[in-house]
């Protein structure tokens, strides 16, 4: 998958305001706002667009 795709795949699922793709190696990381609206880290496989892992993040303060 290219950055696009992801992208893409990750805004059907709820998934907004991206501050970062980011591909290392066989997956991306990529920062941006949750379904909920919380910051999250979300890993995702290069290959096949699956979600590998969330964090969420705390707010900068």
């Amino acid at each position: 998958m290219n950055l696009q795709q992801v992208q893409a795949r990750l805004e059907a699922d709820g998934y907004r305001d991206f501050e970062k793709i980011e591909r290392e190696r066989n997956k991306y990381e990529v920062k941006a706002l949750d379904p909920q609206g919380r910051r999250v880290e979300v890993k995702v496989d290069a290959h096949s667009g699956e979600i590998l892992g969330v964090e969420v993040k705390r707010d900068k303060k």
